[in-house]
């Protein structure tokens, strides 16, 4: 492997900077007001994510019912920059026809939560989780509205990724220590839990390994964006071991499928650019078995907590609490209400997709589906350019982690499918 190369992209379709020539006052204001919107959009991706990873330690609770994560205060803080942008026409916006459809969707389904609140057995933490929705409809909406700029996704890819490097060796840094006193640890620390008793995981700053892994996948994605010279490779390998660690078994194993099957995709483009990154994978992938296997073999604790929890799919299947909570459901078509799956369980179904049709009937559930398959649609036929195309697989992992997580309200989705709307927008404007 070498260095990635100083000259320009060319994958990327980045060419040599025109000679600077002199601005007229209105071109300047037009500059400025560009440049304005491109760090807005990078500001409103990066702290969002970033309220994402340190939810742990930052979350608090308003009442007995109601409890503040980070992303909720960042959202707030965002919605008000953006409306002070707009105040001062300092940003420019665009809703393409691409991105109107799931803005719908999004929408409706966001309007349908506050409904369901008057039927929701929990009226107070019904009505703070449909304001939260709404929170993420208007972080969707400022994403996929924003009008951006190549050059702005690369920066963003850049970002995301190194970022996901940084959490990735903190977290391996929190967990080894706790990985060293084993068995004198507690149920749960900073950077680390032992679930359920069977394994100790790796979370960085997030509330849970599952999450992590989630939130974290989108930097492995965008660390595979453009060569890899041995920084980012070594970038690569950390995040890479930071998922392993955390053994999220249905993410490991969804991740890992969506780059397999990347290729497949990306021949959409021609096969010269599925063996460029194919030509990626290979070397990542055997680092990341060898490492893993190593680990497992060297480490007795480790081999410990990989065993736990295979065997744990047989014999704590979700199955059991899935066929519960789909028992629960009072009014098929209207659904129970907002937040009535976790009161009547006790806990999350672990599924996003059953809790939707639960508290949302058939009407959300089916609002909830066009909104996911209109943005994977989309994400196939128009973002599979190097600097787009690691969004449509965090969108992917968003969708496929669905069916064994509860994410409903999780910000997470409007933050992909933002991107990917804009980086889709980006596509369509540079059609003759």
């Amino acid at each position: 492997m070498t260095e990635i190369s100083p000259e320009p992209d060319q994958e990327h379709g980045e060419s040599a900077s025109p000679a600077t020539v002199p601005m007229t006052p209105s071109a300047r204001s037009e500059a400025t007001t560009a440049a304005g919107t491109q760090g807005l959009f990078l500001l409103v991706v990066s702290l969002t994510l970033l309220s994402l990873h340190v939810q742990g330690p930052l979350e608090f609770q308003a009442t007995a019912q109601v409890g503040v994560a980070p992303w909720n205060l960042a959202i707030m803080l965002i919605v008000l920059l953006t409306l002070l942008r707009l105040g001062s026409r300092g940003i420019t916006t665009l809703i393409s026809d691409t991105a109107l459809t799931p803005l719908v969707f999004f929408f409706l389904m966001s309007s349908w939560m506050l409904l369901s609140v008057a039927w929701a057995g929990r009226p107070v933490l019904s009505s703070a989780t449909a304001i939260a929705q709404v929170g993420n409809l208007l972080l969707l909406a400022i994403l996929s509205s924003v009008a951006i700029q190549d050059s702005t996704l690369d920066r963003l890819n850049m970002i995301v990724f190194w970022g996901g490097v940084v959490v990735a060796v903190l977290s391996i840094a929190l967990f080894l220590p706790a990985l060293l006193r084993f068995p004198r640890v507690d149920k749960q620390g900073l950077g680390w839990v032992f679930d359920r008793g069977l394994a100790l995981r790796a979370r960085g700053l997030t509330n849970g390994p599952n999450v992590y892994s989630l939130y974290l996948s989108i930097s492995l994605f965008t660390g595979l964006d453009r060569p890899v010279g041995r920084r980012r490779f070594l970038g690569l390998v950390a995040i890479g071991s930071a998922l392993l660690l955390a053994m999220s078994r249905s993410l490991v194993v969804a991740i890992a499928g969506i780059l397999l099957v990347s290729p497949l995709i990306l021949s959409l483009r021609g096969r010269k650019y599925r063996g460029t990154y194919t030509r990626r994978l290979a070397p990542f992938f055997a680092t990341i078995l060898v490492l893993g296997t190593t680990g497992v073999v060297l480490v007795p604790t480790l081999r410990q907590f990989v065993v736990a929890r295979v065997d744990s799919v047989h014999k704590e299947s979700r199955l059991p609490k899935w066929s519960e909570a789909a028992h629960l459901i009072n009014h098929p078509v209207r659904g129970n209400g907002l937040r009535s799956a976790d009161e009547a369980l006790g806990h999350f179904s672990h599924n996003t997709y059953l809790d939707t049709f639960v508290e949302l009937g058939v009407v959300g559930t089916l609002i909830w589906l066009g909104f996911i398959l209109s943005v994977v649609a989309i994400g196939v036929l128009r973002c599979t350019e190097p600097r787009s195309f690691p969004w449509l697989q965090g969108w992917l992992t968003v969708v496929l982690g669905s069916s064994t997580f509860s994410l409903l309200y999780n910000p997470f989705f409007s933050v992909v499918a933002g991107v990917l709307l804009a980086a889709a927008k980006l596509r369509e404007a540079r059609r003759p």
